[in-house]
Formats: structure tokens, C-alpha cells, sequence
């Protein structure tokens, strides 16, 4: 194997001048470049050399890998099928609904007086008699007598809310960007009322608008059927009114995945919502970090302070929750490592950089175990998939980690599987408990929501009398939803992660292509982290869930030439 001097490429890419600005950086990679001549021709990358190409060997006749290397034969399987036609059919009622009264509703909205009279409005503002003027004076007397009477904030609120529906009403997709932007910022009830709205205006849209079709992709079939098993859960849930807010978080989140598919046709449009996605995730990581030095104490619901006594915050930013924010860290922290490739000046990488590296020490003083296995896994496979050279560095990067982190989480990390610290003993008595009602009701569930957990798991419970949810995702699958729920999740895990591995190196588009690594590195992550934590618990984290499904639907469409779902 030809060892390429990534030292030498850079001096003659870069010139002398610049190599003499960039004296730090030249040695570095120099020192870099020694260190592979050494370990390319060690006896250890010898051995890890011959069992690569076994393992190569072994995955070109493996059924499993070449599952996951094929395309889906859609029309051949799917299109014949009963259950395609069953599932179908929703989506050919839609379209029918928007061929049939597309016509009328124009017909309305051109009859409409109400546009007329604006209309007419802007046209004569300038040419009004004096009763107009008087109109306009006293619509001004009114307002500043809202003004009077309402607080300023409650009023640009008011107007702000006006000016919103406005804008998304004429445009959904600025309630789409609106959406992805606000997630880790704004409330869930203002998330949720936005996703409805932008909703309703791709609705109207859609029933307008002729040349508008839909993307269907094959995940999309999964999703519909996992969202039939939510309902049938809420009909028998044992609290069928708490259930029914959980359904329609669940809806809404569901509607929101598709419109989002429907809504990003380019890769610039892909590329800036995952730039506003960072964004707004550096902001939340900034303000977990100020509570390093706000917050003087952590419930001890969350830390161990007798094992612990040197950890006095654990940071849980607009999340309010440090497990919370672990893992939604863990789903956008590879998002922002992908951003590299989207970069063409270093200015402009190591303002990328630094925002990440923000995001890293914000998931750092969460002191989240789960999501610090979720990410260095999320970070493994990233390494694997994107370029095999960063495994070295990863490995380098690992064993500096001692020697750079505080004693805090070196001490933190290393308690895991410590049944002496309360928070693991809690763990596994939660887990046990929630086993015993799985075995119970796993054939239907006992419905959605937490509601429905906290009135049956008392029956349940054994050292850990009280338990907001079972601390993992696939058990709580399974109490909710019964066995159809998770065996559906389950299928939307490995047909999104059959598309992303049949899809990522098809294409030239480095961004492209790194960026569905990154989404796929970091749900593999963040489904680890589900095997100690209910992942689902917080509805933003929830909705990011979704996002990032629907990224990598996105992704693979701009890569094809044709639908996934041709004809319907």
C-alpha cells in the first residue's frame, strides 16, 4: 500500500508563503504523516489488514449485508400487493379530493370578497376622500389604545402570532424551515401549533395547486401503518383522554415528517435546514454551558451525590432535563461534523468546528452516560462509513480523553455498571418492573402516553415504587403499543437504514453523501442510547426523531433520478 504525504500535498497546494503563515498546522500534518508511514508498516496493521479482507469476504456472501445492498423492487412487489393498495389508498383519495375540487376552490377564492376588498384597498390607499383618511385615523386612536391597555410584549407577541400564521399561510414552507429551526428553542405547544399550521397551508396547496405532486417514498408505507397501530392504541388505552393528546402529538409529528419530505427539493435547501438546525443547537448548547455557573445544585433525582460529591451541575439547557439533552445532542453533533463537507473555506470550517465543539462540551457536563456510549458509538460509525483513516484519529482522540477531561467524567464514565450508584440500582429495578407488565400486555398495550404507565406499574413495581416510564424505548414500545407497535418501529429502523446504505455512496456529492452518514451515525447512537433511557419521553427530542427520518428520505430522493414509488 502506497503511502500518500499528506504534508508534501499540502505545501504544494497551499504554496511556501502560506505554509509559512500555517508553520503549526504544516507540522502537525507532517507529524501525521510519520505516524501512518509507522503504522502501515507495523505488524498490527498487517493482521487488522488480512481480517479486513476476511471480513470483506465474508460480507460479499453474507444474505444479510446483500439485503441491505440491494435496491427495494417496489413495482414488482409492493405496487402488487394487497397491502400496498390498502395503504395506498388514502394518498389516491387525497389526490382525487385535490383534482375534483382544486377547481372550485379557485373559483372561491377569486369570488372571495374579502380579497377584493383588499385588493381594491391597496389600490385606492393613496386616492381616499376625507372619510377614508377618518376611518384610518381611528383604526390608529384603537390600536394605541391596545397598546394602553396591553403590555407591549403581550402586543408584539399578538403581533408577532398574526404575522406568523400570515407568512405561513403564504408561503408553508417558511413554517417548515420555522419548525427545524425552533426545535430545541421553542415550547412544545408552540412547536405543535406551528407544524399544524404549516400543515394546513400544504394542504391548501396541495388542493390548488395542479402541477404540486407528492414524494412517496418506501419508508413512508411503514410510517402509515406505525401511525394505525398509535391509533389503535389510543381506542384501547386504559386512559383514553390523556392517550388522546399523546395521538395527536404523535399525528402531528407524523404530518410533519411528510410534509418536510414534500417540502426540500434541493440540496442547498437540505443544506441550509441542517445549518439552522446547528444553529439553533449551538445556542441551546451555549446556554447549557452559562448554567455551569448559574445553577449551584442538581436534584439529586439526577446525580449520585454521595458517589458523585464532585459533580455539583448537570446541565439540561431549554430541555430542563440533562438525559433529555444528551440524547438530542447525540442526534445533531454528527449533523454538525457533516457540515465540514458542505465548507470550502477553512474560515468558514473552523467557525463549523467551533460550533461543534461547543455542542461536545455542552454533552460533555450533562454527564450523561448513555449519551456518552450513544455518541463515541455515533462517532464509530461515522469514522467506518465516511473514511476508514479517521478510525486512527478517533482511537488517538480516545486515548487522549484522560487527559483532557475533568476528573468528574472520567470518574462519571467510568461508574457504568456500578450498582452502587442509586441511578443504575433504579434502572434495573424499573426495568424488571416494566418486564413483568410487557409480558402482560404484549399482545394489545395499555396505551399512549404516561398516564396509562403510572396508573398500572404500581402493580409492577418492585425496589423503584414510582416510575414515570420503563427507561427504555423498545420495553415502553411494547406496554404502549403491544408487540405490533415495536415490531413496526422495528421495520422503520431497518428500511431507513436499508436506504441510507443503499444511497449514501451513489453519489459524488460529498456533502451529500456525508450527511446521510452523519443522520445514520447518529440514530444508531441515539438507539442506543434507547436501550437505557425512554428516548420518547420528551416531545421535542420526538419530533427531532422524525426529522431526522425525513432527512434521509430527502437525501436519498435528491440523489435518485426517478420517485421511489413510481405511478401511484
Amino acid at each position: 500500500m502506497k503511502h500518500i504525504n499528506l504534508y508534501t500535498c499540502y505545501v504544494k497546494h497551499m504554496g511556501s508563503e502560506k505554509m509559512k503563515e500555517s508553520l503549526i498546522f504544516g507540522m502537525a500534518l507532517k507529524i501525521y504523516d510519520r505516524f501512518m508511514l509507522y503504522y502501515e508498516n507495523s505488524m498490527f496493521f498487517m493482521i487488522l489488514h488480512r481480517l479486513g479482507q476476511k471480513l470483506e469476504r465474508y460480507a460479499a456472501s453474507s444474505s444479510i449485508l446483500s439485503y441491505f445492498d440491494k435496491e427495494w423492487d417496489v413495482v414488482n412487489g409492493w405496487k402488487n400487493s394487497i397491502t400496498f393498495k390498502i395503504v395506498i389508498s388514502p394518498i389516491r383519495l387525497l389526490r382525487y379530493a385535490s383534482q375534483r375540487f382544486s377547481e372550485s376552490m379557485e373559483v372561491i377564492a377569486s369570488d372571495s370578497r374579502i380579497l377584493k376588498s383588499v385588493r381594491v384597498l391597496l389600490e385606492n390607499l393613496f386616492n381616499m376622500g376625507t372619510k377614508g383618511y377618518v376611518l384610518f385615523f381611528a383604526a390608529g386612536i384603537a390600536l394605541s389604545a391596545l397598546l394602553y391597555y396591553l403590555q407591549l410584549m403581550n402586543l408584539l407577541l399578538i403581533a408577532g402570532g398574526i404575522a406568523s400564521i400570515i407568512l405561513v399561510l403564504w408561503r408553508y414552507e417558511i413554517g417548515v424551515f420555522a419548525v427545524v429551526g425552533l426545535i430545541p428553542l421553542a415550547p412544545t405547544m408552540a412547536l405543535l401549533g406551528l407544524i399544524l399550521l404549516t400543515a394546513a397551508s400544504f394542504g391548501i396547496r396541495l388542493l390548488l395547486d395542479k402541477s404540486m405532486k407528492l414524494r412517496i417514498t418506501i419508508l413512508d408505507y411503514f410510517v402509515v401503518l406505525f401511525g394505525i397501530v398509535l391509533f389503535y392504541s389510543f381506542i384501547t388505552s386504559y386512559t383514553p383522554g390523556s392517550s388522546m393528546l399523546e395521538l395527536l402529538i404523535h399525528m402531528a409529528f407524523i404530518i410533519f415528517y411528510f410534509v418536510l419530505v414534500n417540502t426540500i427539493k434541493t440540496r442547498e435547501q437540505l443544506y441550509v435546514l441542517a445549518a439552522l438546525l446547528v444553529l439553533s443547537t449551538t445556542v441551546t448548547s451555549l446556554y447549557g454551558l452559562y448554567q455551569l455557573k448559574t445553577v449551584t445544585a442538581t436534584s439529586e433525582a439526577w446525580v449520585d451525590t454521595t458517589l458523585f460529591e464532585d459533580i455539583k451541575t448537570r446541565v439540561g439547557s431549554t430541555f430542563e432535563n440533562p438525559n433529555v439533552l444528551g440524547e438530542y445532542l447525540v442526534l445533531i453533533i454528527p449533523v454538525a461534523i457533516a457540515m465540514l463537507w458542505g465548507q470550502k473555506g477553512w474560515i468558514s470550517r473552523l467557525i463549523t468546528m467551533g460550533l461543534t465543539a461547543i455542542m461536545l462540551g455542552c454533552l460533555v457536563y450533562t454527564y450523561s452516560r448513555g449519551a456518552y456510549v450513544g455518541l463515541m458509538l455515533a462517532l464509530a460509525m461515522f469514522a467506518v462509513l465516511r473514511d476508514k483513516r479517521f478510525v486512527i484519529l478517533c482511537v488517538i482522540g480516545l486515548l487522549m480523553l484522560p487527559f483532557v477531561l475533568p476528573a468528574s467524567v472520567i470518574n462519571r464514565f467510568a461508574s457504568i455498571g456500578n450498582l452502587n450508584d442509586t441511578s443504575s440500582f433504579y434502572r434495573i429495578s424499573v426495568w424488571l418492573g416494566s418486564l413483568g407488565m410487557a409480558k402482560d400486555y404484549w399482545l394489545s398495550g395499555i396505551g399512549l402516553g404516561l398516564e396509562p404507565f403510572k396508573l398500572v406499574y404500581p402493580k409492577y413495581s418492585l425496589n423503584a415504587a414510582y416510575a414515570h416510564h420503563s427507561h427504555n424505548i423498545y420495553i415502553q414500545l411494547i406496554i404502549e403499543t403491544g408487540i405490533t407497535g415495536l415490531l413496526m418501529f422495528f421495520a422503520i429502523i431497518v428500511v431507513y437504514y436499508k436506504t441510507m446504505l443503499t444511497g449514501f455512496y451513489k453519489t459524488k456529492d460529498r456533502f451529500t453523501s456525508t450527511f446521510m452518514i452523519a443522520i445514520a451515525s447518529g440514530m444508531a447512537g441515539y438507539l442506543a442510547q434507547g436501550m437505557v433511557e425512554n428516548i420518547w419521553y420528551n416531545n421535542k427530542v420526538l419530533l427531532t426523531f422524525w426529522v431526522m427520518l425525513a432527512f434521509g428520505m430527502i437525501a436519498k430522493a435528491l440523489i435518485a433520478e426517478e420517485k421511489e414509488v413510481p405511478g401511484i
